[in-house]
């Protein structure tokens, strides 16, 4: 999924799918493992935001326009 996403461009060539796999899955095995809260959308919503911040994707105008559940911003 994470290579396919790569070839589209939508992340960057020289994102790396453990690193992104790793940064996903860490936050869902933690509150499974030792939280009290459940996996509600809104948690999982967050993860996934979180985790495209840090493979942002430059396209002709240097930036990327993005929208999550905290608002439109730009990735750079």
């Amino acid at each position: 999924m994470i290579r396919r996403a790569i070839q589209r461009g939508e992340l960057p060539d020289h994102a790396d799918p453990r690193k992104i796999l790793e940064t996903r899955a860490a936050p869902l095995y933690f509150r499974l493992l030792i939280g009290d809260h459940p996996l509600d959308a809104p948690f999982i919503t967050r993860c996934i935001d979180h985790t495209l911040a840090l493979c942002p994707v430059e396209i002709a105008s240097g930036r990327r326009q993005f929208t999550t559940t905290h608002g439109p911003g730009t990735l750079s």
